[in-house]
């Protein structure tokens, strides 16, 4: 006696390719939710500002250092460039303010400033640092305390 092929053989198919669809479609969703929000950008060192936000506002400014961020002492500004480009831009912002540069040390950056406000006879000197990280491959933060 010959066994006959159930119906339930050819719905086993269908299913099949209805789940592998689901799936696929499923994986093409998170692929584009991850892509557009930047997801796959390191972490930025620094709360109040989403990777994409960051991004945005550098794609529309290259070459312009930018605020990324301002919490308690310190500030975070980024630039879309190289790192000779964002040494550049480092030392012309804090020159404007008054601090002259006197030297790098691996990704710090010193300036010194002289505080003419002093009542002694003798001026006092102030010193900043200004340090650089590179975040991507042409994205670079700098960071810097408030005085």
């Amino acid at each position: 006696m010959q066994h006959n092929p159930t119906p339930r053989k050819f719905l086993l198919r269908p299913l099949a390719v209805l789940v592998i669809s689901l799936c696929i479609l499923l994986i093409v969703i998170f692929a584009a939710i991850f892509i557009a929000n930047k997801e796959y950008y390191p972490n930025l060192p620094f709360e109040g500002m989403s990777k994409k936000e960051a991004v945005n506002l550098l794609n529309q400014n290259p070459g312009t250092l930018q605020v990324l961020s301002e919490s308690g002492d310190t500030v975070w500004m980024a630039m879309k460039g190289n790192l000779s480009e964002g040494k550049e831009q480092i030392m012309s912002l804090m020159e404007a303010r008054g601090w002259n540069y006197r030297t790098q040390e691996g990704s710090g950056y010193f300036f010194t400033k002289e505080d003419l406000t002093s009542t002694d006879t003798v001026p006092q000197r102030a010193d900043k640092i200004v340090t650089s990280r590179v975040w991507t491959r042409d994205i670079i933060l700098f960071r810097t305390e408030l005085q």
